[in-house]
């Protein structure tokens, strides 16, 4: 069975390096700790671009 995970936030961020670490490291954790291998991310605004960027960047790592 999938577990899925499903980012949503603002449009505009202005510490966008600091954030997207957050991300990253975030989504990492919840591939191996939690077992996540769906996410669902929308396509308006920087955290939604942000979100994207970090699982394409893991799903090298981890392509499950």
């Amino acid at each position: 069975m999938d577990k899925i995970c499903c980012f949503a936030g603002h449009s505009d961020i202005y510490n966008k390096d600091n954030i997207y670490q957050k991300l990253l490291s975030a989504t990492e954790e919840l591939i191996l700790k939690e077992g996540v291998n769906v996410f669902r991310v929308g396509n308006y605004g920087d955290f939604d671009a942000l979100s994207a960027k970090a699982v394409r960047a893991l799903k090298d790592r981890y392509p499950n």
